[in-house]
């Protein structure tokens, strides 16, 4: 397909997402889940399911790969489904900004696993989306441990420890740096 990058064009796309870009973040089993259900039910705002934008940058097949990885799910959901562009997209972004031109928000939930990195969140988001909106979800740590040694049973208890630790980490930083965040 064709792409449609151009620098000033580019540099267009990355102020409007800036400025329209909406995020929850948290642990797994930290009510991530249902508070992008709550906020996705507004036509005003579209939330992608945990789709790692700032993992997936690069990535040539974004669309295809977040597309396959929901398709056991609704596929025809907002939250769960990307629809074919008319103009190549080189990264995650170009696919967020032309999406995201139908929502006052548009952004994603993003849950942290024993593998995300916390500073590579947090570069790409300083980066990218300083003046997005944020929600950062804190559970007690307790009920989030239990709950996911109940889910993942074959799992060290240590790794939902960290995951934990990980996620109020981030939010304790974000909550100093983004204006808006939750």
């Amino acid at each position: 397909g064709q792409s449609y990058v151009k620098s000033s064009e580019y540099r267009a796309l990355l102020e409007s997402i800036d400025s329209k870009g909406i995020f929850i973040v948290g642990a797994g089993r930290s009510g991530t889940t249902i508070l992008r259900r709550v906020l996705n039910s507004s036509p005003e705002i579209m939330m992608w399911h945990e789709a790692n934008l700032y993992i997936n940058l690069n990535n040539p097949n974004f669309r295809g790969n977040f597309n396959l990885q929901h398709k056991d799910k609704d596929q025809e959901k907002k939250a769960t489904f990307i629809n074919e562009p008319v103009f190549e997209e080189l990264n995650s972004l170009q696919t967020l900004g032309r999406v995201g031109k139908s929502y006052t928000l548009a952004g994603e939930k993003l849950v942290f696993l024993a593998n995300n990195k916390p500073d590579a969140f947090f570069n790409f988001h300083t980066k990218y989306f300083l003046n997005s909106v944020y929600f950062f979800t804190l559970r007690n740590p307790a009920e989030v441990v239990w709950s996911m040694t109940k889910m993942f049973p074959e799992e060290n208890i240590h790794k939902f420890i960290l995951i934990w630790l990980k996620s109020a980490e981030i939010a304790l930083r974000s909550l100093g740096t983004f204006e808006k965040s939750y």
